[in-house]
């Protein structure tokens, strides 16, 4: 079969028109979106990263912590994270973790589409909040702070303050007023207090379990406490409770948690226990660390899950007796000028003053000898992995290398093989 110049034409017309569109389509899905309308709050997340999707888009995009919120916007929590949606009319809503919401702000109130997971109600409520889950169930939220969880086909609704209407797929219509939970069907009056662990607490564990002490209030009342993953307490872990008090040992992930004596019920507490690892170091690389002018000792380091500080310590003692450096540091690089050559010891700590961060892990402990040379170190490039940076890391002055030593050198960048 001849192939013509005609069909060598056409054919170059269709690889040109699929090489544009695809250009098209990958400079829309790196465009950072925006929302249409009017912004009507912001939106926050304080653990790990939550995604969101504009309602005039089709891809999901990482939270920009206090990015605009619009109207008909959808926000979803992982497992490890949480958002909190603050809106200007001073309402605020707290997203737990595995979470997919729905707004839609209209003149009557805020609707919001549950499709799964846990909200939090807070704040200044000038008009009612209607949350609908995915299974049909309708819950008016009037001027009050109330938690509504779901759970399959069961909804949980604890009201701290106010009240909430609960009307169920079949019309069937039940209020839940201050102080008072409604629980697969059943409606109790909340007696009882949980004052350990904290609420919306983590607890950082080094295998996958972690020990929780937990507390109930009042202790002659208490007589027993639930554990479980499901907001309807399905397959709920039982511990008898002594004097109001246990330690329990359960396996890492989302809990929730709550006390139980004779007809008497507490609010549901929420925690978390992540098996966050431990700290792995990456500088200094060696036992033995030469310099030739002023001891610098250079820490390196990659936290455990979830740690975003860390209690940074250096000594010349492995007792930590009178360190010679004590700082809680944000960042995972630190460069430590020291007084003479010698041995020192550092240690890495989860800092204790994390709100809402109890650490049952063990400190990291390290010891280099610095060596005082006469000899120039020679260049060396560090890096943990192969030196590659993307364009936009290049282009904003983020694609950072460290280098230690002196002396002229020649530098390239190549960029698909072309320097």
């Amino acid at each position: 079969m001849k192939f013509s110049r005609g069909d060598a034409l056409f054919t170059g017309i269709i690889f040109a028109g699929i090489a544009a569109l695809a250009a098209l389509l990958y400079l829309h899905s790196r465009e950072r979106a925006t929302g249409s309308g009017k912004a009507i709050g912001k939106v926050f997340f304080k653990r790990e990263v939550a995604m969101r999707k504009f309602s005039n888009r089709m891809v999901w995009e990482d939270v920009e912590n206090g990015s605009p919120l619009y109207s008909h916007d959808a926000v979803m929590t992982g497992n490890l994270s949480d958002a909190e949606l603050a809106l200007d009319s001073g309402l605020k809503l707290r997203l737990e973790a595995n979470t997919l919401v729905e707004l839609d702000l209209e003149d009557s109130g805020l609707n919001l589409r549950l499709s799964g997971g846990g909200i939090k109600t807070a704040g200044i409520q000038t008009s009612p909040t209607l949350v609908t889950t995915s299974n049909g169930q309708v819950m008016n939220v009037t001027d009050g702070a109330a938690a509504i969880r779901t759970q399959g086909n069961q909804v949980a609704v604890e009201v701290k303050e106010g009240k909430v209407e609960v009307t169920s797929k079949d019309g069937k219509k039940e209020t839940v007023a201050k102080n008072e939970i409604l629980n697969a069907g059943k409606k109790s009056r909340a007696v009882l207090a949980v004052e350990s662990p904290a609420e919306d607490s983590t607890i950082l564990a080094a295998g996958d379990s972690a020990k929780v002490r937990i507390k109930c209030t009042p202790a002659e009342t208490a007589a027993r406490a639930e554990l479980s993953h499901s907001s309807d307490f399905t397959g709920a872990k039982t511990y008898a409770l002594n004097k109001g008090e246990v330690v329990a040992a359960p396996g890492a992930g989302d809990w929730l948690m709550r006390c139980l004596g004779n007809d008497a019920i507490s609010p549901v507490r929420r925690f978390r226990i992540v098996n966050a690892g431990g700290y792995k170091v990456y500088r200094p690389e060696k036992a033995d660390i030469p310099f030739d002018e002023k001891p610098l000792l250079r820490l390196e380091f990659k936290p455990p899950q979830t740690v975003t500080s860390t209690r940074v310590e250096i000594a010349d003692n492995p007792e930590f007796t009178k360190p010679l450096f004590s700082e809680i540091r944000g960042d995972n690089t630190v460069r430590i000028s020291l007084p003479k050559a010698g041995k020192y010891y550092y240690r890495l700590t989860p800092a204790a003053d994390v709100s809402g961060m109890e650490s049952q892990l063990p400190p990291f402990t390290g010891a280099v000898n610095l060596v005082q040379t006469t000899m120039r170190a020679p260049l060396a490039f560090v890096a943990l992995n192969a030196p590659v940076f993307s364009p936009t890391q290049i282009e904003s002055g983020k694609a950072i290398i460290n280098f230690e030593g002196s002396g002229k050198y020649t530098m390239q960048i190549q960029k698909r093989g072309e320097t």
